[in-house]
């Protein structure tokens, strides 16, 4: 079945199969098959089951670049990576107990943090008042110039209507703190907008004149309506904007990046700033700092950029501290550092409905880092 896996010939049945094994059985029967299918195997791996542990760690914290397959053995690789992915999808190592594992390093985590089961997003109306999502029923929420806004049953927040034909621009607010779920938008427009944790977007009740217009923060992914009178949208962050006709894309601008990052999925899009201006095509990305222009990357991870809208924390090559910045903003907490561990590298893919001590327990695997959490702060130290 594992070969099937790696080979893309898995049935659905058979694959669901696969991860509630990976799910519910110790780590041994990880090593069994991997074992079983390389001994099957012609040709001599090098594999040995005593250098499991280190292989799993050498990924981990190192991953291999495309240069180095032929060094490590690329049957090994792909065992181990694709055992790597396959937790990921089941929960990485939560085939060990948690205090298995709090024992075995003598970890410091002794305090646990949920994921976020709600969201805590709060609209503020024009005029000011707030109306915090989680506090109020499915149904409608207000009747602005011609639109109504409401919360469907799924939690989404819905713009519906055609407008007055008033000149006076009216603006909602939409903030979604630390520790709140991701929240979905559809503005009266037809455009859907997700919004990540830490984020808030601006945007009139309903269009008016020649152009789309919203102002954003944090991190938002566009899904665009076309419309047929070719009005274009326009997403706005300081001195950067993104002009579309209709199109899916990612924005990802926190106030404690030193980057904005574009990331084109579907359609077009240009992206400005006082440097100049670049334009995408579908799969490609454009980053700048606040006083650079911007520069275009071809191949960017889709998958990496994605992860938090699609459930994931997802990555690969990150640092501790870019790591810690989604954690903190996911758990609401705080991070502070001892000694040289910031440049620390990862990668992996964890769950965001994974609790806080889960997903810190993997990365103390590496055995580079240790935390521990005290309150709403999480201490990051060297592991030795």
């Amino acid at each position: 079945m594992f070969a099937k896996y790696l080979s893309q010939s898995i049935t659905p049945a058979e694959e669901q199969l696969f991860f509630s094994l990976m799910h519910a059985d110790s780590n041994n029967l990880i090593r069994e098959i991997i074992e079983e299918w390389m001994v099957s195997e012609p040709g001599d791996t090098g594999y040995r089951v005593e250098d499991w542990d280190s292989m799993i760690r050498s990924i981990l914290h190192h991953p291999p670049k495309s240069g180095n397959l032929q060094r490590m053995g690329w049957r090994k690789w792909i065992a181990a990576a694709s055992v790597i992915f396959i937790l990921g999808v089941a929960g990485w190592f939560y085939v060990h107990s948690r205090q298995h594992i709090a024992d075995e390093n003598n970890v410091g985590i002794r305090q646990d943090v949920q994921a976020p089961a709600t969201t805590r997003a709060t609209i503020v109306l024009a005029g000011g008042k707030r109306v915090t999502l989680d506090s109020v029923a499915a149904g409608t929420l207000a009747k602005q110039v011609g639109i109504t806004v409401s919360k469907n049953t799924n939690g989404d927040i819905v713009y519906n209507g055609a407008g007055a034909k008033e000149t006076l621009v009216t603006y909602n607010t939409l903030i979604n703190p630390r520790g709140s779920r991701t929240v979905s938008l559809t503005l009266s427009d037809g455009t859907r907008v997700w919004l990540n944790s830490e984020s808030s977007i601006k945007y009139p009740v309903a269009f008016s004149g020649k152009e789309r217009i919203v102002e954003m923060t944090g991190e938002a992914y566009f899904e665009v309506a076309h419309l047929q009178n070719n009005k274009p949208f326009k997403v706005r962050k300081g001195g950067t904007e993104v002009a579309v006709l209709g199109t899916h894309f990612n924005v990802n601008a926190y106030d404690d990046e030193n980057t904005i990052s574009v990331t084109l999925l579907e359609g077009a899009v240009k992206v400005f700033n006082e440097k100049g201006d670049v334009t995408l095509a579908p799969g490609e990305q454009a980053n700048a700092t606040s006083d650079a222009a911007f520069t275009v990357n071809r191949s960017p991870d889709i998958d990496a950029v994605m992860a938090w809208k699609n459930g994931y924390f997802t990555f690969k090559g990150a640092t501790t501290e870019m790591i810690m910045k989604q954690i903190a903003r996911w758990y609401d907490m705080e991070v502070s550092y001892e000694g040289n561990v910031r440049s620390e590298e990862f990668a992996g893919t964890v769950p965001r409905t994974s609790n806080l001590s889960e997903v810190l327990q993997i990365m103390e695997l590496t055995k580079t880092v240790r935390f521990s959490i005290d309150h709403k702060m999480i201490t990051v130290r060297p592991w030795k």
